[in-house]
């Protein structure tokens, strides 16, 4: 858990790297760990996707052979003009940093980014995976909420299969995401407390 903490944080340091990352289709639709948990990793990464230094893009299914079908390939590039990468595919999948074995691995790279869904459609087929647009759901003040003035009040949305719950006064704030079974569980524990 330390060492996912400390790899999340790099993505909210001051001078985050900028960081491209393109994915086969048929991950996302896979819902490993079960629904909730495929869910909260479908939400990861749209938050993940929506940073100033991210670009997510998906690779359709449907999309001729690529470059990446032997594996992944990785490169880094560093602020002194140093590059390090590496291909499952490529040169025994040793890292390389001689500039023409790299050129090799970039033009490979750049070629699975053009066949790619662009980074806007690939946000939205992580959307309409989890059932639609997440940045436009329609909340509502919960009837369970406690206290008159909306002291402590809490917001609901609803989408296919999923209730989506967030506090009122934080409203870009952490959220919860139910499946509508663990909800009404919860409405049953809460009404008898």
């Amino acid at each position: 858990m330390a060492a996912r903490m400390a790899r999340q944080s790099i993505f909210e340091a001051d001078s985050p790297p900028s960081v491209h990352f393109v994915l086969e289709e048929a991950p996302p639709r896979r819902p490993v760990g079960g629904t909730m948990v495929w869910r909260q990793q479908l939400e990861h990464l749209l938050e993940v996707g929506r940073l100033r230094n991210v670009t997510l893009q998906v690779m359709p299914t449907h999309s001729d052979a690529h470059p990446g079908v032997d594996g992944k390939i990785e490169l880094l590039k560093f602020p002194d003009g140093t590059a390090v990468g590496r291909s499952d595919g490529a040169f025994n999948g040793r890292p390389i940093t001689d500039p023409k074995r790299l050129r090799i691995l970039e033009l490979r790279y750049g070629t699975i980014r053009a066949q790619a869904l662009s980074p806007r459609e690939s946000l939205a087929f992580v959307e309409q995976l989890l059932g639609g647009d997440m940045t436009e759901l329609a909340w509502f003040k919960s009837s369970y909420s406690s206290g008159t003035d909306g002291e402590s009040c809490i917001e609901i949305a609803h989408t296919p299969g999923t209730v989506h719950v967030r506090d009122s006064k934080n409203t870009e704030g952490p959220r919860l995401t139910l499946t509508p079974e663990a909800w009404a569980e919860f409405l049953r524990y809460a009404s008898v407390r």
